[in-house]
C-alpha cells in the first residue's frame, strides 16, 4: 500500500517537466543574442522568424528566417506532447523521448549564436549569447532531468 502511494506522484513529475517545457517558450520574448561590447540585443523571435527594420530610404533586413533557430521550439512542442501522453498513458518510451528532446532543445538554445542567420550587414558584428537563451537552456535541462527521474523511478 505504501509503495503505491509513494509512486503516485511520479506522473505529476512528468507533467511538471511538460510545464517547464512550456516555460521555455518565454525565451521567444527574452534577449537571445547580443552584440559584443554593445547595448544592442535581439530577442528570440527576431532571430528565429527574421527581423526587418524600416529606415528612411529602405527596409533593412537584420535577420533572415532561420529554421535552426526555430528548431528548439519545435522540439519543445514535441517533447511536451510526448511527456503529457507518456504520463497519462504510462508509456515509458515517450517519457524517455521527451527527456532527450528537452536536452536537444537546451543544446540548441546554447548554440543560438551559431544557428541564427544574420543579414550581410549585421553579420559583420560579433555576437554573444544573451541571458534569455541561458535561462531557456537551464529550464530545458531541468525539464529533461525531471522527465528522466520520473522514468527511472517508475516501476
Amino acid at each position: 500500500m505504501t509503495k503505491n502511494k509513494s509512486t503516485k506522484w511520479l506522473p505529476n513529475l512528468t507533467l511538471l517537466s511538460a510545464f517547464l517545457g512550456l516555460l521555455t517558450f518565454i525565451t521567444l520574448l527574452l534577449p537571445a543574442i547580443a552584440v559584443k561590447g554593445g547595448n544592442t540585443i535581439f530577442k528570440g523571435y527576431q532571430i528565429a522568424f527574421g527581423d526587418k527594420e524600416s529606415g528612411a530610404l529602405a527596409e533593412i533586413t537584420r535577420f533572415n528566417f532561420s529554421f535552426l533557430s526555430l528548431l528548439p521550439y519545435i522540439l519543445g512542442l514535441i517533447a511536451i506532447a510526448f511527456a503529457v501522453i507518456g504520463a497519462r498513458g504510462k508509456i515509458k518510451f515517450l517519457v524517455l523521448l521527451s527527456g532527450l528532446l528537452f536536452v536537444a532543445q537546451g543544446v540548441l538554445f546554447l548554440l543560438a549564436v551559431k544557428t541564427c542567420s544574420p543579414s550581410v550587414i549585421v553579420g559583420l558584428l560579433k555576437f554573444e549569447l544573451a541571458w534569455g537563451m541561458i535561462v531557456g537552456a537551464v529550464v530545458a535541462f531541468l525539464a529533461s532531468l525531471l522527465s528522466l527521474i520520473s522514468l527511472l523511478t517508475k516501476k
